[in-house]
């Protein structure tokens, strides 16, 4: 799913495929993320969502691999 939303917004990526490799010590396999405790003991919010996060994330790597 996200892939397909990163193509949506950035369509000059094509066809590229992910590449996948063996996990790594420490990786995280399995996420139930939840920001529940965030919210109540710390007032956490979240400032985008994933539309916008994405949006903004693709911008900087676009940038930062057109200096490289």
């Amino acid at each position: 799913m996200i892939l397909k939303r990163i193509r949506e917004i950035r369509p000059e990526i094509g066809e590229s495929k992910p590449i996948y490799r063996d996990f790594r010590a420490g990786d995280v396999r399995h996420s139930q993320a939840d920001i529940s405790k965030a919210q109540k003991l710390l007032g956490y919010a979240p400032t985008h969502k994933i539309d916008a996060g994405i949006n903004e994330a693709m911008e900087w790597y676009v940038n930062d691999l057109s200096e490289h």
